[in-house]
């Protein structure tokens, strides 16, 4: 080697009194535990699930396997110094004697065997054994093996928000089967207009408490932008539920029309699908059937707004009359159509999960 250092002894590299010497081709098995990352994501096929198995194979107390369970026991260090340096001998080119010095420059080997109690903290944290453990241990704990342990969720997530949802479509059921009762008795119209109101408040609640919870949750079931449309579409609907009561109040409208109570009864029906679905959300399947019957009803919906208000302009009724009928179709039809976009929210939702 250059400068006069002489090159490196194998006796001395391996000398007979290092711990397992024939071990030190084993620090290129580090590596091994980043494996874990393939824990996060579901195995697609049955033989990748097979080779990350092989990969991190069980092997009981006693045995002589090597791998992970050998990683778990034996700690690293660096090199340590030379024994020329060991009490600060040596010149300034850390020479002992003259430039033909053949003496060994490593001491000890670059890789030493310790029991894992004399490790660092800093060692111990760097290869946590019992994250790499619990792969394997669950695999054969779990009816569907090892598929089902790596599906596994390091981070939990907060599984609050689903009863929330459910709570608040149940909310929103309320108010729209308020709405359809106060049409179809059509009497006392203040007081039922004041309880579509307090569920309305109390949509607005919920909405408010699962929006702070939303900021402070650190993993959400789904993504956050499609927690904000969900809440914000039922909150809408409760709005025109609320819009539609105070207009038959405030226009003074004496009796409602057919085509005002069938829109109401429609809003019902949507609405009964959307908290059908949202109270099974949580598994993101068999959801398909609820969007698909408030498109149809949202459809049905359309065809008899457009028929009312062609019915308005045809009869050469009252100017006042239709103006004041137009305004209730129209918010009627907003309602429904509000529902489909929740329905359509939710099938995102579905779709991105499945």
């Amino acid at each position: 080697m250059g400068g006069g250092i002489g090159d490196l002894d194998p006796k001395v590299v391996g000398q007979a009194d290092d711990p397992d010497p024939d071990k030190i081709s084993q620090v290129g098995e580090v590596a091994e535990p980043l494996i874990e990352g393939k824990f996060r994501r579901r195995c697609s096929t049955s033989e990748a699930c097979r080779a990350i198995h092989d990969r991190v194979a069980f092997q009981p107390a006693g045995s002589s396997g090597t791998g992970l369970r050998q990683l778990g026991r034996d700690g690293f260090e660096g090199p340590t110094p030379g024994h020329g340096q060991a009490n600060g001998q040596g010149d300034e080119n850390g020479l002992d004697g003259d430039e033909e010095d053949h003496d060994p420059v490593h001491a000890q080997s670059i890789a030493q065997r310790r029991p894992r109690q004399q490790l660092s903290a800093q060692a111990r944290a760097r290869y946590p054994v019992r994250v790499v453990w619990t792969v394997p241990v669950l695999a054969m704990a779990s009816p569907n093996g090892l598929e089902d342990a790596l599906r596994l969720r390091l981070i939990p997530r907060e599984e609050r928000f689903f009863d929330l949802f459910a709570e608040d479509a149940a909310n929103v059921l309320g108010a729209s089967r308020l709405l359809e009762a106060m049409l179809r008795s059509f009497d006392v119209l203040d007081r039922r207009a004041g309880e579509i109101r307090d569920a309305e408040h109390r949509g607005d609640e919920l909405s408010h408490e699962i929006g702070h919870r939303l900021e402070a949750t650190f993993v959400t079931p789904f993504d956050r932008e499609d927690i904000h449309a969900l809440i914000s579409g039922l909150d809408d609907i409760l709005d025109l539920i609320e819009e539609v009561a105070d207009t038959f109040v405030l226009y003074r409208i004496e009796a409602p029309t057919p085509v005002a109570i069938q829109q109401a009864s429609i809003v019902v029906r949507q609405c009964e699908q959307l908290h059908e679905a949202l109270t099974h959300l949580r598994g993101f399947r068999g959801l398909e059937k609820y969007w698909i019957e408030v498109h149809r009803l949202e459809n049905e919906g359309d065809q008899l707004a457009r028929r009312a208000i062609a019915g308005l302009f045809s009869g050469g009724g009252d100017v006042l009359e239709v103006v004041k009928w137009k305004d209730v179709y129209a918010l009627l039809e907003a309602t429904i159509d509000k529902c489909e976009d929740v329905a359509n929210v939710i099938e995102r939702i579905t779709i991105k999960h499945a």
